[in-house]
């Protein structure tokens, strides 16, 4: 798919929600094949709420056994161990590290995302005779954003005779 997409000179943002390599440095050496990271999420949650969702994927009741905690000790330090490789190993670089709290519910981790790279901006070209500037005003304070009217603003600089509008 990757390749194709070279071929087609297509131009996309990839997602990779984990790596089988041995270790965070192959990996990124892998990717670099796709450009220069734009950002590492590394998503944790506290060890009480991975417990609760190991025991219900395992469907264990009562206390984990001990093989299933030293388990989950392990995988805590290698999380660790590649978190802190991944800061130093991005302190010169424009890759932004952003750390993402998973356990809350999929709803608000989404949000959490959409925040953090949701579009930023959205231009809207419409007939200039239709009467939109209500609508989407109210559709920018139903989704948070801001609807600015690019007639609007052109008309008061030439009316207030700024150096724009002049």
């Amino acid at each position: 798919m990757i390749e194709s997409d070279r071929i087609n000179n297509h131009k996309f943002v990839y997602i990779f929600d984990s790596f089988t390599h041995k270790s965070p440095a192959e990996f990124i050496n892998f990717a670099r094949n796709f450009g220069p990271a734009k950002a590492w999420i590394h998503t944790h949650m506290e060890n009480k709420k991975i417990e609760e969702r190991y025991k219900q994927a395992k469907e264990i009741e009562g206390d984990l056994p001990e093989d299933a905690q030293a388990e989950l000790q392990e995988q805590a330090k290698q999380d660790e161990a590649t978190k802190n490789w991944l800061l130093n190993s991005m302190k010169d670089s424009n890759t932004e590290f952003v750390a993402l709290q998973t356990d809350t519910t999929i709803d608000a981790i989404r949000g959490t995302l959409r925040n953090k790279f949701g579009f930023k901006v959205v231009i809207v070209n419409h007939e200039k005779k239709l009467p939109v500037d209500t609508a989407c005003s109210n559709l920018a304070i139903k989704y948070n954003m801001l609807y600015l009217s690019v007639y609007q603003l052109i008309r008061k600089h030439i009316r207030n005779q700024t150096p724009i509008g002049k």
